[in-house]
């Protein structure tokens, strides 16, 4: 929004009305400090680097109330983001998959069929 602003030097309402975004909206900064939990499921990711942002929540809700949201909105944060969601599904072992491809399927039923 910023961006289009300065570029074609057009005011914000008029910027927020070809994007179809209410003012206020765009306007909008959050006042809720979220930096404990933030520093908890940090913490517990580094115990659990396996975990992702739902079994931490689980964690986190045996200990005190926390909002599934809130915890999913405090991991989606940059600094959180690395240490959550990076080693979350990557370090654990990677399965094959156990379908045969359309090449060899084609080939081996070739061979058993009757010329």
């Amino acid at each position: 929004m910023r961006r289009l602003v300065n570029e074609f030097r057009a005011s914000e309402r008029r910027v927020c009305g070809l994007m179809g975004i209410p003012r206020m909206s765009y306007r909008y900064r959050c006042r809720r400090d979220d930096s404990a939990l933030r520093e908890r499921l940090l913490a517990l990711a580094r115990e659990k680097p396996r975990f992702g942002y739902r079994r931490l929540w689980v964690m986190l809700t045996s200990e005190e109330r926390v909002n599934h949201k809130r915890t999913c909105a405090a991991a989606a944060a940059r600094a959180d983001r690395e240490v959550v969601t990076a080693n979350s599904a990557r370090t654990g072992r990677y399965r094959m998959s156990k379908r045969v491809s359309n090449v060899r399927r084609r080939s081996r039923f070739r061979i058993l069929l009757p010329l």
